[in-house]
């Protein structure tokens, strides 16, 4: 159970006051900017697709014991949105000298 809160959580910023899936985009760009440079096209494919099957368990785990199921806290959904959002910008780096 956890480990599906910190998933589903994404490292807790689910657990923010204030816009948590916004706070979760914002990372994610960071996140996406840090590694834009080491990673191919295919690698974060695989990461976004790994990722998107792990939140599904995730989420199933941790709502089962709430019946409110899209809770706000959730933000993994946000992170994998963004993920999706932002690679073709991987195209562009792969393709700029």
């Amino acid at each position: 159970m956890k480990l599906a809160k910190l998933i589903v959580t994404f490292f807790f910023i689910g657990k923010a006051k204030i816009a948590p899936g916004s706070i979760a985009s914002l990372f994610t760009t960071l996140l996406f900017y840090i590694f834009a440079t080491n990673l191919t096209f295919i690698m974060f494919l695989i990461i976004i697709l790994v990722t998107t099957a792990l939140s599904f368990f995730a989420i199933h785990f941790y709502t089962t014991e709430f019946k409110e199921k899209d809770r706000s806290e959730i933000v993994i959904d946000e992170v994998v949105g963004q993920s999706i959002a932002l690679l073709p910008l991987l195209l562009f780096y792969e393709n700029t000298p």
